[in-house]
């Protein structure tokens, strides 16, 4: 009988723990894709003086909530993303605004290929 208990108690945990980081996943994802979509908009529109802030908000957004995506993946999957956000910071300057649109979209999408396995997974 207190196996079945215990058995019990880890299977609500388990589950209780996938609910709980499938929400925190998609909220930060939500997050993050409209820093995406603010740091575009920015880029498109040469607001190179708010883009460096977004930029930032958006690195440190990631470097808080990255560990909530490897509970489930793979870190080797998370270093993608974590190496494309610096290097979109590269290219702040109108020279270079089709190179930043380009990083941008590439990180973009692999944010969103992160949450879709993440949520294949759980």
């Amino acid at each position: 009988m207190k196996r079945i208990a215990i058995s019990i108690v880890l299977l609500a945990s388990m589950v209780l723990l996938s609910f709980f980081s499938s929400r925190a996943v998609d909220r930060s994802t939500r997050q993050m894709l409209n820093l995406f979509d603010q740091a575009l908009e920015q880029s498109r529109t040469a607001d190179y003086e708010a883009l460096p802030a977004t930029l930032l908000a958006l690195e440190k957004e990631y470097s808080q909530k990255e560990w909530l995506f490897q509970l489930f993946i793979p870190r080797s999957y998370t270093m993608n993303l974590h190496c494309s956000l610096p290097a979109a910071a590269a290219y702040q300057n109108p020279e270079n605004a089709p190179d930043l649109e380009a990083e941008l979209l590439r990180a973009r999408i692999q944010l969103v290929q992160l949450h879709q396995l993440f949520s294949s997974i759980v």
